[in-house]
């Protein structure tokens, strides 16, 4: 299996020129040298046509000899096709490329998901990573998108022209965000073209301290609604919208 981890964003950004590491010209762990294989891929439509994607497949292709046939389904259908499939027994994918945690719960990854514990990559992921593709203390996939710390990129030599301390505080924030708009600068922007950068669980990784709070979320005996967190967010969206902060388109 190969999950994709859900935490996204970055951390304070910095200029450096670094070397391309060489590209290795053989595999870089020892497996079992099988030929004229084919694997089934099942995953989300959008997901497998990450270029990235793409030429890991292609690679692994070019490696081995094997094949990889590709199943793209919608992504209303993905997890309702994939479910009957290891539930039947019959024509189940011998790798999806999923979301972790509670998404995958319909999988039954206890009873049709490989354990990777002990394989010899496990060691070379950092513990940020590698926790993306545990479930119930056994690792049954492999990390294949980012895990990382959600934060705000400025611009240092528009702060240093401006004489802008970064803010510590919300109301230095929209401090700052008044001066850069009142300067001609867009204050603030949303590093995507998709909408899904203005997923919620960003910010409620910081707003939500509560583990038990994000539990009952995830096992759907709390709704958004109640959560007092959720509007709080909300009302940030709409607060810097208004103000102008995000620009006019």
């Amino acid at each position: 299996m190969i999950l994709a981890a859900v935490l996204a964003c970055c951390q304070p950004w910095k200029m450096v020129e670094e070397p391309e590491p060489p590209v290795p010209l053989e595999p870089r762990y020892s497996w079992n040298k099988f030929h004229g294989c084919t694997l089934t891929v099942w995953g989300r439509d959008a997901g497998l046509k990450r270029p990235y994607i793409v030429r890991a497949f292609k690679r692994y292709e070019d490696l081995t000899g094997n094949r990889i046939k590709v199943v793209a389904l919608p992504v209303g259908e993905f997890e309702k096709v994939t479910a009957l499939a290891f539930e039947s027994g019959r024509e189940a994918p011998d790798l999806i490329l999923s979301f972790g945690g509670t998404n995958i719960d319909a999988f039954m990854p206890d009873k049709n998901f490989y354990d990777f514990t002990k394989a010899e990559w496990v060691d070379d992921l950092t513990d940020t990573a590698i926790s993306q593709a545990i479930y119930h203390g056994r690792v049954i996939g492999l990390p294949h998108w980012e895990a990382s710390i959600s934060g705000t990129i400025y611009n240092k030599k528009i702060f240093a022209d401006l004489n802008i301390t970064p803010p510590k505080t919300m109301k230095e924030f929209l401090r700052v965000c008044d001066i850069l708009l009142e300067s001609g600068v867009t204050p603030f922007y949303l590093a995507g073209g998709s909408p899904s950068i203005l997923h919620y669980q960003f910010p409620l990784d910081t707003v939500v301290k509560d583990e038990s709070l994000l539990r009952r979320l995830n096992d759907g005996t709390l709704g958004y609604p109640d959560l007092p967190q959720m509007r709080m967010i909300v009302e940030w969206y709409r607060l810097m919208a208004e103000r102008g902060y995000l620009g006019g388109n």
